[in-house]
């Protein structure tokens, strides 16, 4: 039994494209994995300083990370940045979201080998 058991079974070639990409790196395959991720998450679902029962289950990102920021045309014309690819969105703890998008600044400074001061 696992995060992607269910989706695997239902289209097991679509998943052998998806686990070649997300051997490509340890940002792509923290990427494809959102699914493992709030699956720990969840079992630690204990709650903390910040959540109630108002944070707990708010509408959140689902897979917040660094390369889902980016720049769009808004209907007025605008350039707007801001945050895109909603496609996980769900309800949850807003902490999620935090954690998951320092995780991928984590992630991208390691690459990059940057100093960890």
């Amino acid at each position: 039994d696992t995060a992607f058991g269910e989706l695997l079974a239902a289209d097991p070639a679509a998943f052998r494209v998806k686990f070649r990409k997300m051997a490509g790196s340890a940002f792509a395959f923290y990427r494809g994995t959102a699914c493992l991720f709030y699956d720990d998450l969840e079992r630690e679902r204990h709650g903390g300083p910040f959540l109630d029962e108002r944070t707990g289950r708010v509408w959140i990102h689902g897979d917040l990370h660094a390369e889902n920021f980016g720049t769009y045309m808004d209907a007025n014309g605008r350039l707007v940045f801001n945050v895109n690819d909603f496609d996980e969105a769900y309800v949850g703890p807003f902490t999620w979201d935090l954690k998951r998008f320092a995780a991928s600044v984590a992630l991208i400074g390691y690459a990059k080998a940057l100093a960890d001061e």
